[in-house]
């Protein structure tokens, strides 16, 4: 088990990111100082690979590895997708691999990169004219066995893992993988893994009933874990209120032989409001090391 923490690439320049490490002389340092071994970036408004690259070196020289979290919305949304032909969503996926390779390369251990499903959104449409939601799922799974077939093609050294998805609710209609038994069908077929988000599946069981405690098909199936606490149905928060039971969902992937990053993937704003990085992140680090040495 490995622990990292979210970090924001170029985050000098967010101001709530800049924030988290006002005090810090170092993010890179100060995170390696309190023992964790990977930084996750999510990459969402900015698409320029030699920012990531710099951040790979940079986590490289103080000893950390980089894991990649691509955001493909709006014009690079996966729902558009389209194995041939012009693609939009296609040459985004195609961008993100070869990135996450040379992040391999640059640090010499594989870069993770989780991807969420593509949504569906056909709420507007009558009831009766709405496509059923298991007919959504077949294309999902296609787009992952498009990507294994691109890593094993190119020969990527690379990982990759299927999010557990925040519920939707009202927004959207057809959000694939809010559900254990969904999320694991997003990659049938293929040797990734599950992304399990405590607060997600957390926020999961409120909205839409599903089991606090996931199936053990699932948890043998997970690969990398986003950890973080949900407050007021808030997520992102540090663990550090008691709401997602941390230490439960921590036993229960241990037992069922987890041994892959966990990353505080933690709002910048959140942990300033609660206290700041130098009294925050070191809670968050030991609690996760008290649970998973636990008895």
């Amino acid at each position: 088990m490995h622990i990292g923490m979210k970090l924001l690439a170029g985050y000098a320049e967010r101001e709530d990111a800049a924030s988290l490490f006002q005090d810090v002389d170092n993010p890179f340092a100060a995170i390696r100082d309190l023992g964790m071994t990977f930084v996750e970036t999510g990459i969402l408004h900015h698409w320029d690979a030699d920012l990531y690259r710099r951040t790979a070196r940079e986590a490289t020289n103080h000893g950390l590895r980089l894991n990649l979290h691509p955001y493909l919305r709006e014009e690079r949304a996966l729902n558009r997708f389209a194995a041939h032909g012009e693609n939009v969503p296609r040459a985004a996926l195609e961008w993100a691999l070869e990135l996450a390779a040379e992040v391999s390369a640059i640090q010499g251990a594989p870069c993770m990169v989780v991807f969420h499903a593509p949504s569906f959104n056909e709420r507007r449409l009558a009831p009766h004219e709405r496509t059923p939601r298991e007919a959504f799922i077949p294309r999902v799974q296609a787009i992952f066995l498009w990507i294994q077939d691109r890593i094993r093609t190119q020969r990527y050294d690379i990982r990759v893992s299927s999010e557990h998805q925040l519920p939707a609710g009202a927004r959207e209609a057809n959000l694939i993988g809010e559900t254990y038994d969904e999320l694991i069908r997003t990659v049938e077929g293929t040797e990734f893994g599950l992304c399990w988000d405590t607060g997600h599946s957390f926020i999961g069981t409120q909205k839409l009933g599903i089991p606090l405690y996931p199936p053990r098909a699932y948890l043998e199936k997970v690969a990398h874990v986003h950890l973080h606490d949900v407050t007021d149905g808030r997520d992102h928060q540090p663990i550090i209120f008691d709401g997602v039971p941390v230490e439960q969902h921590l036993r229960l992937l241990k037992e069922a032989g987890f041994d892959g990053d966990i990353n505080l993937e933690l709002s910048a704003r959140r942990v300033v409001e609660a206290g700041g990085f130098r009294e925050i992140m070191p809670r968050c680090v030991e609690r996760v090391r008290r649970a998973w040495h636990a008895p």
